[in-house]
C-alpha cells in the first residue's frame, strides 16, 4: 500500500477526552427544545420591535405572531438541524485528527464515509453487510497511518478503545454490540494466522458460534440453523462444510458450506465474524470450497443485489445467470441475483 508522508515539522496530536453519555435521546430533546425556545424568543422580540415601529402592528400582535412564527421555524430547525452529542462529536473530532496525518487516497475516501456515518445517530445498520464494511473501514484507515507518527498511532488506539462494546441494533432490530477487540489487535502489529478445516461429522462442532456468525451476516430471518445446516447437507450429496479458525486461540471465525441437488451444488453462505475482516477468510473458504469440487457442472450462489460480495464472486468468474425479484422477502423485500460459476474460466484463470 502505498503511503504519502508529509516530511515538514508536525504539530503533534493529542487524544480528545473520552466522551461519555448517559441518556442521549433526553440530551438531544433537551438541546431542540432549547433550540426551539430561543428562535420563538427572539422572534417574538423581533414581533414587538415591529409593533413599537409604527407599521400599524400592536406591540400584543406583534408579539403572537413573531412567537408562532418563531415556534414554526423552531421546530423546523429543530428537526432539520443535526445536534450531535458529546459522543458524536469526539468522535467526529478524532477523525478529523487523523485525516490531517493520512495521505493514501482509498484510506481518505474512507475516512468520508465514516464521517457521514458518525454524523448521523450511531445506532442501526440498514444492511447486514454494512456492520462488515465498517469494520473494513476501520482496518484501512488503522493501516494508512504512518508508523513515524506513535501520536496519531495513540489516538487511533484510544478511538477504537472509546468504541469497543458499543451497542447497536442489526437491519432486524437485534441487539449488536460492537467488538473493537481484533482491529486493536491488527493496529498493534499482531499476526493473526487463520487455519482452515474440513468438518466431519463424526466429530463435535460449536455449532454455537456458527449460528452466531450466520446471524451477524445474513441476519435473523435468513441465517440457517445449525439443524438446518446439517439437515440439508445430509440429505444433499455430495456436501461439505469448512470453517476457519484462529490458530492461536482455535475460535471459529468464519465457515462456508454446500450441498448438491439435482446436479447442481448450490453454496448458501459463506460467512465470517464482521470483526475478523481483512483476513482473507471469505476468499480462501471460497477457495476451499472450489478446489474440495473439482469442476462441477454447475455451481450456483443465491446473493442479495445490494451486497459489494457480488463483485468479489465475478472476480472469481462467478456470472449474473438472472434476477431474483423479492427472493429476500423481509420487509421491505429485497431482490437477488442468482450468480453460476464459469469452470471454463476458472481452469484458465
Amino acid at each position: 500500500m502505498s503511503q504519502v508522508t508529509n516530511q515538514l515539522p508536525y504539530e503533534e496530536l493529542k487524544p480528545l477526552p473520552q466522551a461519555k453519555e448517559f441518556y442521549p435521546r433526553l440530551v438531544k430533546l433537551m438541546k431542540s427544545v432549547a433550540l426551539v425556545a430561543t428562535v420563538v424568543i427572539f422572534s417574538v422580540g423581533a414581533g414587538v420591535a415591529i409593533g413599537l415601529s409604527n407599521w400599524n402592528i400592536s406591540v400584543f400582535a406583534g408579539a403572537i405572531g413573531g412567537g408562532l412564527i418563531g415556534l414554526i421555524a423552531g421546530i423546523a430547525m429543530a428537526m432539520l438541524s443535526k445536534l450531535p452529542t458529546k459522543v458524536e462529536q469526539y468522535r467526529l473530532e478524532t477523525l478529523k485528527n487523523i485525516k490531517s496525518v493520512i495521505g493514501n487516497a482509498r484510506a481518505l475516501k474512507t475516512m468520508k464515509n465514516l464521517e457521514d456515518f458518525f454524523y448521523y445517530p450511531f445506532t442501526q445498520f440498514i444492511q447486514p453487510f454494512h456492520h462488515h464494511m465498517m469494520h473494513c473501514e476501520l482496518a484501512i484507515i488503522g493501516d494508512a497511518i504512518p508508523q513515524d507518527r506513535p501520536d496519531a498511532r495513540k489516538v487511533w488506539t484510544e478511538f477504537l478503545d472509546h468504541l469497543d462494546s458499543t451497542p447497536l441494533l442489526a437491519p432486524d432490530r437485534e441487539k449488536i454490540v460492537l467488538n473493537t477487540a481484533f482491529q486493536l489487535s491488527r493496529f498493534s502489529g499482531k499476526t493473526i494466522k487463520i487455519q482452515k478445516e474440513w468438518w466431519d461429522p463424526k466429530q463435535s462442532l460449536d455449532w454455537e458460534i456458527i449460528e452466531k456468525i450466520g446471524r451477524e451476516a445474513f441476519g435473523n430471518d435468513y441465517a440457517f440453523s445449525a439443524e438446518k445446516i446439517k439437515t440439508t447437507m445430509e440429505e444433499n450429496l455430495p456436501s461439505g462444510l469448512c470453517f476457519a479458525r484462529n490458530e492461536e486461540t482455535k475460535e471459529i471465525l468464519g465457515y462456508g458450506w454446500y450441498y448438491t441437488e439435482d446436479g447442481t451444488v448450490h453454496i448458501p453462505e459463506i460467512a465470517r465474524l464482521p470483526e475478523a475482516c481483512s483476513l482473507n477468510i471469505g476468499k480462501d473458504l471460497l477457495y476451499e470450497i472450489l478446489t474440495n469440487l473439482r469442476s462441477e457442472p454447475m455451481v450456483q450462489i443465491s446473493i442479495r443485489k445490494s451486497n459489494p460480495f457480488i463483485e468479489r464472486l465475478k472476480g472469481w468468474k462467478f456470472e449474473v445467470e438472472k434476477e431474483l425479484p423479492k427472493h429476500f422477502p423481509a420487509a421491505p423485500p429485497e431482490d437477488g441475483v442468482l450468480m453460476k460459476l464459469d469452470w471454463k474460466k476458472v481452469n484458465q484463470q
